[in-house]
């Protein structure tokens, strides 16, 4: 991660201690940590959903009194407020600005191996006068926010996630439930939105990480996420940043295929949680029972 110039590994530590602290039900500490990993990398803002419908831990919009406003508002309202308030005090508007750059960036897909690549190899090579062609076989990424390559891919990551978010709220508000279903709303976001880069994919390994202690069967899911998003990396930096030292070009670019698989492997994950039938993708850990 640190040699092809990354910074996602920088992030890992906070977040697996917020995700803790949540698992924990400390309010304060989680909000702390949480805020810290997403001023490391913005990505983890995109769950934030996901973690606001486990805080609030009712699955019946006719629950709604049943939320602990106060106890919410003085552990993580209002923490993380004074958080924003702090960091725009000492960073002005240069961390708003950074914010609004990174979900309004152009580019339509950054080497990231999802639907959007696909689109990318797809435009290259059919319609080479709107961004240019292939290059020796293989696509580069561009920048546009033509609709009419956009707008597609832009519903597709908004019906998803909200499917994620909708099907979460439905469910029993365990610390299993809450990995996967962010999960599942965060490959939504790789999948399918645009401005998504190669790295990004990282997020997803330790939800999948701690999904895993607490139920080995995601063990293969877990094994086959790290290594896609590591061979997203290789396939296009190598080890050392230059590229891979082979021809990626076997009658078509490889990658095409792992893109496809990649597409494929987030559609079966989809089908095993809309299959089983409980509630819980995994056995409740003893804090949970207790």
């Amino acid at each position: 991660s640190t040699v092809l110039g990354y910074t996602d590994i920088h992030m890992t530590p906070t977040f697996l201690l917020s995700l803790w602290a949540l698992q924990k039900k400390r309010w304060l500490l989680f909000t702390l940590l949480y805020g810290v990993t997403c001023l490391i990398k913005w990505q983890p803002i995109i769950i934030a959903p996901v973690i606001l419908l486990h805080i609030l831990g009712i699955h019946r919009w006719r629950d709604w009194q049943s939320i602990d406003y106060k106890g919410i508002g003085f552990r993580v309202v209002f923490p993380a407020l004074a958080g924003f308030l702090l960091v725009l005090f000492f960073f002005r508007w240069g961390v708003v600005y950074a914010f609004l750059n990174a979900i309004r960036e152009p580019v339509f897909s950054g080497n990231a191996l999802n639907l959007n690549w696909l689109v990318t190899h797809s435009v290259r090579y059919f319609h080479p006068e709107w961004y240019g062609g292939l290059k020796d076989g293989l696509a580069t990424w561009f920048m546009t926010r033509d609709p009419r390559i956009v707008v597609v891919p832009k519903l597709l990551f908004c019906l998803s996630y909200l499917l994620s978010c909708w099907i979460y709220f439905r469910r029993p508000k365990s610390f299993a439930n809450l990995l996967l279903f962010a999960l599942l709303a965060y490959l939504s976001y790789f999948m399918f939105n645009t401005g998504v880069h190669e790295n990004h994919l990282y997020l997803a390994i330790p939800l999948l990480a701690l999904l895993t202690t607490i139920n080995s069967r995601y063990l293969p899911i877990f094994a086959t996420w790290a290594l896609a998003a590591n061979v997203n990396l290789y396939f296009f930096y190598g080890t050392n940043g230059r590229g891979v030292p082979f021809n990626r070009v076997v009658i078509f670019d490889i990658v095409l295929l792992l893109a496809l698989m990649n597409l494929g492997f987030y559609l079966l994950l989809w089908k095993d949680t809309w299959q089983r039938e409980s509630g819980n993708p995994g056995e409740r850990t003893k804090t949970e029972r207790g």
